[in-house]
């Protein structure tokens, strides 16, 4: 659980630009109760997974999440998921459901073959790792419409952000504290 200091750098830091959207992608696998929490906070959300699907894989999904600075479920968010690996962070100018179709071609994925896989890239353990080893053209693809993908750090005091200007990638490793 992260103190209020902490709570307030990091929705400082994700929304410092007022001209764009903030969205959680998150991973229903790592955050019980999920499901239940969505549709008590009146977030608009959507689930990764197409279809009617059954309540256990729908328990497990992932989802996409717009937030607002002042919301229960922001709140929520940071306080209890913030170093837990619940999810990630995206500013867009997108609407919710640009990124609903954004976010559902970046979790199909195929193998080597061309098996199709899912691909659980709203993991900040997952997705720091995976925008390092991609080539431009599919940090393009993966960045789409967000102008900011932002996670937690190594650890529960820092923060990660990439954002992608002219096909070029920038990575900011934040430590959280205040300045003195």
């Amino acid at each position: 659980m992260m103190n209020d200091e902490l709570v307030e750098l990091v929705r400082g830091r994700i929304f410092s630009d007022p001209d764009v959207n903030v969205f959680a992608v998150l991973d229903g696998a790592s955050v019980g109760g999920l499901v239940g929490k969505l549709a008590q906070s009146g977030a608009g959300h959507y689930c990764l997974m197409p279809g009617n699907l059954e309540p256990d894989m729908m328990e497990v999904s992932g989802y996409v999440v717009e937030l607002a600075p002042d919301a229960n479920i922001t709140e929520w968010l940071l306080r209890e998921g913030w170093g837990n690996h619940w999810g990630v962070f995206a500013s867009s100018p997108a609407s919710l459901i640009e990124m609903r179709g954004h976010c559902r071609a970046l979790f199909k994925a195929h193998d080597e073959h061309g098996n199709p896989l899912m691909f659980r890239f709203y993991d900040p353990r997952v997705l720091r790792v995976f925008l390092l080893s991609c080539n431009k053209q599919e940090r393009i693809e993966t960045f789409g419409p967000v102008t900011c993908w932002s996670m937690e750090g190594e650890g529960p005091k820092s923060m990660t952000s990439f954002t992608l200007a002219d096909g070029e990638m920038r990575r900011q490793d934040i430590l959280l504290t205040k300045a003195r």
